[in-house]
């Protein structure tokens, strides 16, 4: 028996609690979490850090074009520039001092929203303003090109040279990364891919579901409902529990509690049934969650005391439901149909298959997570 449970409410309020994760993150997060053991505070960390390597590179570069271009009116030769030549330097400046300012930003930025804990809209902000900056610094490359060459040579030469270095930047700078990309998600081996993708395309390419698709469907419910119960709730409301009723006495369960054991369980039994080390221990969690239970425990014949002591963060919550999930789409996504009769457990009558010990996690997942998403409906707004 678990720990006392508060009435459900229909298994939409899971459904409508929920937030889909963004398509563009969601492989990502779960990628990150399988194979780096991350949390998504930790991937956050990273991802900045990984931006700030980056933007060091290309502030010296557009410093030095910056530089390059401002010195160029004190030059004897810039007379002979024709008016479109005047324009296209002028533009040209513009260009590079914009792109200077987007490069540049991420740093104001992240000053104002110092302690202001919002890592994750900034690493979207600053993703962006590098974006910007390369295709700036780009067309101000091109537009430097011209100038010189137009000056040195003439203004056929200059539209030459502006050709050849927008192709050269082109093909380095979007071509040859978006052939990588595509490459990368396509060739089987590699990152493992989204399993909304994996599912969509498994119906279009066959005119009935495989079995696989069924269940990786619900394991992705059931992610994106852990997602909007534990989306922008700090650790002491995830750590609240309602009151019990009159006759028992005693307090239900929290949020935190049930995203715990519904992970857990997902974990040991899918785990069990393939033959495979939890992640809960090969990952490191136990040690990160520093619960005062045996690294066994799933939460079956938990107490109201052992409902309290699970206080842990969102962050970490999200970052084990994501790493077993990751790990349970990877060990389902190759069976064949044939595979969910194979039996896993004969100790009892009639023996259990895999589908039927599939079909049993799923549905305590959706029971814990849709009371989990009830509980969260009665928190303050």
């Amino acid at each position: 028996m678990t720990a006392p449970h508060p009435d459900e409410e229909s298994r939409q309020a899971a459904h409508t609690s929920r937030s889909d994760p963004r398509p563009e993150t969601r492989s990502d997060t779960a990628w990150d979490a399988a194979n780096r053991h991350e949390t998504e505070l930790e991937r956050l960390d990273r991802n900045w850090s990984d931006l700030l390597q980056e933007l060091r590179v290309t502030q010296t570069g557009v410093q030095l074009l910056t530089g390059f271009l401002l010195t160029l009116p004190f030059q004897q030769r810039f007379t002979q520039l024709d008016d479109v030549s005047r324009y296209i330097y002028l533009a040209t400046v513009g260009t590079s001092v914009a792109a200077t300012g987007a490069l540049l930003a991420p740093v104001g930025i992240h000053r104002i929203l110092f302690r202001q804990h919002a890592r994750r809209s900034l690493v979207r902000v600053a993703h962006r303003c590098a974006l910007a900056g390369l295709a700036l610094v780009a067309v101000a490359t091109c537009g430097v090109s011209y100038v010189v060459t137009s000056l040195v040579v003439n203004d056929i030469a200059g539209c030459v040279a502006v050709a050849v270095v927008a192709m050269l930047l082109g093909g380095m700078w979007l071509v040859v990364p978006l052939r990588l990309r595509h490459r990368d998600r396509s060739s089987p081996g590699q990152d493992p891919p989204d399993p909304r993708g994996f599912t969509r395309r498994r119906q279009a390419d066959h005119a009935t579901m495989r079995n696989r698709d069924i269940y990786l469907t619900a394991f992705d419910d059931i992610r994106e409902a852990v997602h909007g119960v534990l989306e922008g709730l700090p650790e002491y409301a995830l750590a609240s529990r309602p009151a019990g009723s009159a006759s028992s006495g005693k307090a239900g369960n929290s949020i935190a509690w049930l995203v715990w054991h519904l992970t857990r369980v997902q974990d040991d039994h899918v785990s069990d049934a393939m033959g495979v080390e939890q992640q809960w221990t090969s990952a490191g969690f136990v040690a990160r969650f520093g619960l005062p239970f045996d690294e066994t425990a799933t939460g079956y014949g938990h107490t109201s005391a052992d409902v309290d002591a699970v206080r842990v963060g969102a962050d970490l919550l999200r970052g084990y439901h994501d790493a077993v999930h990751a790990r349970t789409y990877t060990l389902l996504a190759e069976l064949t149909d044939d595979d969910f009769d194979r039996v896993v457990d004969e100790g009892w009558d009639p023996p259990v298959t895999l589908g039927v010990r599939l079909v049993s996690v799923i549905g305590d997942d959706l029971q814990h997570a849709g009371q989990a998403a009830y509980l969260r409906g009665l928190l303050p707004a």
